[in-house]
C-alpha cells in the first residue's frame, strides 16, 4: 500500500470518527433538551481542547458535558475519560466562565453522557476538581 493510500485511509477513519462524534453529540443535545436543559454552547474550543456541550439545567446549574459513544463490542465509553481529559475540561470550563461573566455566579457541574447500543446514560457530577 502506498503512502498516499495509507494517508487517505487514515483520513477516512478520522472523518468517520468525527461524523460519529457529531451524531452522538446531536443525540445528547436532544436528550438534554427533552429533560428541560437549555443548550448554551456546543463544541467550545480553546487551545486546551474542547467541551462538547455546555448547558443550563432545569435547576439553573451550568453543566459542562462530555459525550462519549462506543461500538457494541467496545469497552464502556466513559472509561476513556482520563485525568488528562478531565484537566482539559476543567481548564476550558474556567475559560468559558471568564469569557461569559453572566454565568460566573452559577453552580457548575461536570457530566458525562455515554451512548452505546442506542442506550443513553447521563452521569451527573461525573467528576470534579477533586478528582485530579
Amino acid at each position: 500500500m502506498s503512502e498516499l493510500s495509507k494517508m487517505k485511509k487514515e483520513e477516512e477513519k478520522y472523518n468517520i470518527r468525527k461524523t460519529k462524534g457529531k451524531i452522538a453529540e446531536d443525540i445528547a443535545c436532544q436528550y438534554l433538551e427533552n429533560k428541560g436543559y437549555k443548550i448554551i454552547k456546543r463544541n467550545f474550543r480553546t487551545r486546551y481542547g474542547e467541551i462538547d456541550i455546555i448547558a443550563l439545567s432545569p435547576s439553573n446549574v451550568l453543566c459542562f458535558v462530555e459525550v462519549k459513544s462506543a461500538e457494541k463490542n467496545s469497552k464502556h465509553p466513559e472509561e476513556s475519560i482520563n485525568q488528562r481529559k478531565i484537566s482539559k475540561i476543567l481548564k476550558n470550563a474556567e475559560i468559558f466562565i471568564s469569557q461569559n461573566k453572566e454565568f460566573s455566579q452559577l453552580e457548575t457541574r461536570f457530566d458525562v453522557i455515554t451512548i452505546k447500543n442506542s442506550e443513553i446514560n447521563h452521569i451527573e457530577d461525573a467528576f470534579s476538581e477533586s478528582d485530579l
